[in-house]
């Protein structure tokens, strides 16, 4: 097997172990495509050590007692986004800026953060211009994250919220033409800023309307997001465990933990605690298959 072969082999298991919650596994698998030079694993480290991915955000809410999070630790935290940069991985070039401009890091640094911010913007744009939405977001992400007063001489330029606001509203009217064109994806991500009000006025109704479209999807994939985001935004709770049943239904490990932590709590349903480690023992089997398929070493 060549070495690119490996090193992709390596990161597909990390990223079936972060899913999973199994960040020591993760991490050896991530270190090993690291050490043969992929970026997204190296910048995949750095979002499991700042705590950045979507998976590390559910487990640190649904954790059992005897369990911790990988601890944010920001030497490692900025070595691998500055690894990923370095390597080209466009997706870490603001993260390296946040941290080159937080003055209780060791690495502070004006004029390279305002270096990698440039850069990052530089490249989003260039792709934003091309049509890419998600691009868009990146951008009005990284002016609404970035310290922009302090370090940028900006002259006559629009303050960063004008900016932001402004891809804000490119990438909603992307979104929308797609999602009327029947693109599931962007049914979501249009769901998901209508919910929030992110380049439009916030509509609740609108949100779950665009979610539920989305949920009708063939892609698993796409119908368990919607599923999930579902579940999130809507109060009611007898209808919020029913879109973590249909996202489990379709194999979701995390609505798995989802429902176990519910029934164990009473949170938005009666309390169960036979119900509650039913649903803990599926999750853990899967854990169990995964880790019993693991190649040797």
């Amino acid at each position: 097997m060549s070495i690119k072969k490996d090193s992709q082999n390596f990161y597909d298991i990390g990223c079936q172990a972060e899913n999973l919650f199994l960040y020591d596994v993760a991490i050896k698998y991530l270190l090993k495509a690291a050490e043969l030079g992929n970026a997204d694993a190296m910048y995949l480290l750095g979002n499991i050590y700042s705590g950045n991915d979507e998976t590390s955000y559910h487990y640190d809410h649904l954790k059992k007692e005897d369990e911790q999070i990988v601890s944010n630790e920001d030497e490692q935290i900025f070595k691998w986004y500055k690894c990923a940069a370095d390597k080209g991985c466009k997706k870490a070039f603001i993260e390296v800026a946040l941290r080159y401009l937080d003055e209780d890091n060791l690495e502070y640094n004006k004029r390279a953060a305002n270096k990698w911010f440039k850069m990052a913007i530089s490249w989003n744009q260039s792709a934003a211009e091309k049509g890419d939405p998600i691009a868009m977001l990146a951008i009005a992400e990284a002016y609404s994250r970035y310290n922009f007063n302090k370090t940028l001489r900006y002259g006559g330029l629009p303050d960063k919220d004008s900016l932001s606001d402004k891809w804000r509203k490119f990438a909603f009217a992307t979104f929308k033409r797609r999602a009327d064109e029947g693109d599931a994806e962007a049914m979501i991500e249009l769901g998901i800023m209508f919910y929030y009000g992110t380049g439009v006025t916030k509509n609740y109704a609108e949100s779950v309307r665009l979610l539920k479209r989305a949920a009708e999807s063939d892609d698993d994939k796409i119908k368990i997001r919607a599923y999930r985001k579902l579940a999130d935004i809507i109060k009611t709770n007898d209808a919020s465990i029913s879109f973590y049943k249909k996202a489990v239904q379709l194999g979701d490990f995390i609505s798995m933990r989802i429902l176990w932590k519910h029934y164990k709590t009473g949170k938005g349903v009666e309390k169960n605690l036979a119900e509650a480690e039913r649903w803990l023992k599926k999750s853990e089997e899967i854990q169990t298959a995964f880790l019993a398929n693991l190649p040797k070493d």
